[in-house]
């Protein structure tokens, strides 16, 4: 059991490192070499230990000389990952008008019970501006997702308002809206999410067409809750 979810892990951050699926000393794909490792064959395990770290390594200075050229993101990932203190460089970077730093801090700090209301109102008003930025400022995840940081801020207010219990009140249809506009940028969660309320009639009116649509997008965007949906869809 533990050399299958080491070999899972390896497969996934190999995946999400961007490496090819064919590769350079083995002629198998990514998923053998993930089933092989599995399997307890401990050349493929090191085959992709070797390969996870090369692409580590890469993507490691990638990030680096981006960062020197002052690219956002770029530079917000070498600040969470600066080791001891990094909390403190994030808010700096945030206070600095760091779009990526501004979004982190909103998310990781909404749930805070005893956020003060001019903190609320900050981070209110960074996941709006954001959310409204367009495809100007790129969004990362572990699997690389590629969608602009304006799409997850979308989706992020989304979430907020249907709850009405962090920073935002319970708004539905201004949830709907920035749900829309999320999926309409590319997010597959929020592509996911709209299909399924599409499907159901939700909140607005049922709209099987618009749902399978969805759901065929956010599946092609690599959403497997979409995918488990479209195998059991009936029309």
């Amino acid at each position: 059991m533990k050399n299958i979810l080491i070999a899972i892990t390896l497969g996934l951050a190999l995946t999400a490192c961007g490496g090819s699926d064919t590769p350079p000393e083995k002629d198998m794909t990514t998923k053998e070499l993930v089933a092989a490792a599995a399997a307890g064959d401990k050349d493929a395990m090191g085959e992709l230990e070797r390969q996870v770290a090369k692409k580590a390594k890469a993507e490691q200075k990638k990030m680096k000389a981006a960062a020197k050229d002052g690219d956002p993101l770029a530079l917000f990932q070498k600040t969470l990952m600066s080791g001891s203190g990094n909390q403190e460089r994030v808010n700096t970077l945030a206070d600095a008008g760091n779009p990526n730093a501004q979004l982190w801090n909103a998310m990781s700090n909404r749930q805070v019970s005893n956020l003060s209301d001019t903190d609320k109102q900050k981070y209110r008003s960074h996941m709006e501006a954001i959310a409204a930025s367009g495809d100007k400022y790129k969004y990362s995840t572990v699997a690389n997702a590629a969608y602009p940081l304006s799409a997850e801020a979308a989706f992020q207010i989304s979430e907020d308002k249907l709850h009405g219990k962090w920073l935002f009140d319970t708004d539905t249809q201004g949830a709907i809206k920035y749900l829309k506009q999320a999926a309409n940028e590319g997010h597959h969660g929020a592509m996911y999410k709209l299909a399924v309320r599409y499907q159901y009639g939700h909140d607005m009116d049922k709209d099987l067409t618009a749902a399978k649509s969805w759901l065929v997008k956010s599946a092609a965007a690599g959403n497997r809750a979409a995918k488990d949906a479209l195998k059991n869809w009936k029309e």
